[in-house]
């Protein structure tokens, strides 16, 4: 069955698991200009708002909720993210059923693109058992081609993978679980096994459905 994800790159890394929002490290303290907070906000205002398009989404997950509370960690401040947002999805299985997606949206693009750049292999420092941090594609519905980067552990039974929309100065970042541990004795094991399973469907079902939101959101 052809799902649309493409491997193109892997990164083998030892890490450790980084929770839902993954903010691990800090880029320094930033003085956030107010009219990147306000744009922030709307966009903000504008993801919880717009009606999700559930025909977006495959592989028989649906959307339960986008909800945003208006704070943030400081560790996100000092990341440069203005606005966050958070998304809830279900999947039919029992195989990474559930799915978190969450709207970062920093105060310029270049913060936005440190974030992508660089969050996961920050977060890779002290992780014991095998991991990879992995650039790969998904196609859309419209069979448009969506660049994503993913960390994946052979110990942990959850995946993580960001997108990046620099226009918007927007990450999209995504953590499902549960899943099985792996059996994979390297990192292109690893890999393979992800591109091959449940998890890669998980990530086509949903992630390109978000991005897909955002463009909608943004008025694009």
């Amino acid at each position: 069955m052809s799902i649309g994800v493409v491997e193109q790159r892997g990164i083998s890394a030892c890490g450790r698991w980084f929770g839902a929002l993954a903010l691990g490290f800090a880029l320094g303290l930033l003085l956030l200009h107010p009219a990147a907070a306000d744009n922030a906000n709307v966009l903000a205002r504008a993801l919880v708002e717009t009606p999700f398009d559930q025909s977006q989404l495959r592989h028989g997950y649906r959307h339960l909720e986008t909800t945003s509370d208006g704070k943030l960690p400081e560790e996100a401040t000092q990341s440069g993210i203005v606005a966050g947002v958070a998304a809830a999805f279900e999947g039919p299985g029992e195989a990474f059923c559930d799915a978190a997606v969450y709207y970062l949206i920093f105060a310029t693009a270049a913060h936005a693109e440190v974030y992508y750049e660089s969050q996961f292999d920050m977060m890779v420092e002290d992780k014991e058992g095998l991991n990879a941090v992995t650039d790969i594609t998904i196609e859309t519905v419209d069979h448009t081609v969506v660049p994503v980067r993913c960390f994946l552990s052979a110990t942990e039974e959850v995946f993580s993978c960001m997108y990046l929309e620099p226009d918007l100065s927007t990450v999209i970042q995504m953590v499902a679980g549960p899943g099985s541990r792996s059996d994979a004795s390297d990192a292109e094991g690893l890999r393979q096994e992800f591109l091959a399973g449940q998890g890669a469907i998980a990530l086509s079902g949903v992630l390109t459905a978000t991005r897909t939101h955002l463009l909608r959101a943004a008025g694009r």
